[in-house]
């Protein structure tokens, strides 16, 4: 059993050097980087308050797109064409490694990807309202049904919080596997990575802000510079998260193809 996980661990591995992760993640948080403000600019009107954004973003960055991002000036400054194509970079780049983590080709066609990665956009965007309104309408719920046991509301409210981040991340990763051109892949083939992913975004995200708080003096030192180093350094770990789930998957699905075959020829 120990020798079989081990075996596991090094094919990981060796895809992992292979298909240049560390690489492809970081050429994902360059384009995130581009795009995270003029995305945001887009969002804010829709929700017309940043701390809408910490359901699925650590606290200290909704913190510091308050002090950068300013929701009156979205639609006055930003022209919503530059936006989309400047959003939709970060979701072609990660196209494009999931793309590389199944087929080992680094390249996809420019324009399709980017189309796609802009109906995505809308996509998720539908999404997060629906989730954010739920979210809203079941804060009210638990807090008029269980108003007299505070400590119990609050770790409720803790709890779905967790939940609805974890089905946020678990819907994005699967539209950006069914969105990917030239990749033909089921829903069913690619949850576990799918989960490992959510799993991983959330541990990122509560070890973000761990980091935030326990460094905080160095955040009072450099300010918003500080915090945006470690918004780089999030979003780099969450890439490389996301495109580990899709290594992941394939492995997985080339172990199930290879008993299936052992079983046919027997």
């Amino acid at each position: 059993m120990a020798h079989k996980i081990l075996n596991h661990i090094l094919a990981f591995i060796q895809r992992f050097n292979e298909h240049d992760i560390t690489g492809s993640a970081a050429k994902a948080t360059y384009y995130l980087l581009l795009s995270f403000f003029p995305l945001c600019l887009l969002l804010l009107p829709l929700f017309d308050d940043t701390r809408i954004l910490t359901i699925f973003l650590p606290s200290s960055v909704a913190v510091l797109l308050e002090d950068i991002v300013k929701p009156e000036l979205a639609f006055q400054t930003t022209s919503i064409v530059i936006i989309l194509w400047s959003a939709s970079a970060s979701i072609w780049a990660l196209m494009t490694g999931i793309y590389t983590a199944y087929t080992g080709e680094k390249k996809l066609k420019l324009i399709q990807g980017r189309i796609r990665a802009i109906l995505l956009i809308f996509i998720l965007v539908a999404a997060l309202l629906l989730c954010v309104s739920v979210t809203i309408f079941s804060k009210s719920l638990i807090y008029w049904i269980i108003e007299d046991f505070v400590h119990l509301s609050y770790g409720l409210m803790n709890g779905l919080r967790l939940v609805i981040l974890i089905l946020i991340i678990y819907f994005i990763v699967i539209c950006l596997y069914q969105f990917t051109p030239n990749l033909k892949v089921r829903v069913r083939s690619i949850s576990i990575g799918a989960i490992i992913t959510a799993i991983g975004w959330v541990i990122t995200t509560w070890g973000f802000e761990v980091y935030m708080k326990l460094f905080n003096n160095y955040s009072a030192l450099y300010g918003s510079i500080g915090a945006f180093l470690g918004l780089t350094l999030w979003l780099y770990i969450v890439s490389i998260v996301l495109l580990c789930g899709a290594e992941i998957n394939v492995m997985l699905s080339e172990r199930r193809n290879e008993k299936e075959d052992l079983n046919q020829h027997f």
